[in-house]
């Protein structure tokens, strides 16, 4: 299996449209995606159908659903979005930050920066001078923000630059008036 490169990221190709469909039923509204039936009567595609078929993969130690798919392992959201659109993603995103949630109308796609952007980060440390210095990075370039006198400055001057800068990937709404 030949990587794929996407915006210079290296991923596993997943197998074709039709493999997926042929092995998963996925429902949009609640995000389940199952294993289907398995046509045959020997002993083994029996016995696989019973643990198996009709449930849903499992969800390893970070809360993603995982998938093996001959012999290779993969983010349940990609197997979705190229089951629905045909595309071949390196990573999706959960809109709602649950990884578990596989609804179709909460994935998205997104590159590892708009990834790490959504990740809930404090954003801010104490630098040599005693002050808080604020920075975001986006794409791999970091902005400096500011440097403020005291935590809470901080921590609201971060929560600014996410939106600003994050927008739709930010975790952090502004506040209501």
């Amino acid at each position: 299996m030949e990587p794929v490169y996407v915006m210079g990221m290296k991923s596993k190709p997943l197998p074709h449209y039709e493999r997926l469909h042929e092995i998963f039923s996925y429902d949009s509204q609640t995000g389940l995606l199952t294993w289907k039936r398995r046509d045959g009567v020997d002993r083994a595609t029996r016995s696989w159908n019973t643990k198996n078929a009709g449930r849903s993969p499992r969800i390893d130690k970070h809360g993603y659903v995982v998938v093996a798919v001959d012999g290779h392992r993969f983010a349940a959201g990609r197997v979705i979005w190229k089951m629905m659109t045909g595309d071949d993603l390196i990573e999706t995103d959960h809109r709602d930050g649950d990884p578990a949630n596989n609804r179709w109308d909460n994935l998205r796609p997104a590159s590892r920066s708009q990834q790490n952007m959504n990740r809930d980060s404090k954003g801010y440390y104490r630098d040599h001078t005693g002050r808080f210095r604020v920075q975001v990075c986006i794409e791999g370039r970091k902005i400096h923000v500011g440097r403020f006198a005291t935590e809470e400055e901080a921590r609201a001057a971060y929560l600014d630059a996410t939106r600003k800068y994050f927008l739709e990937y930010s975790r952090h709404p502004a506040p209501q008036q």
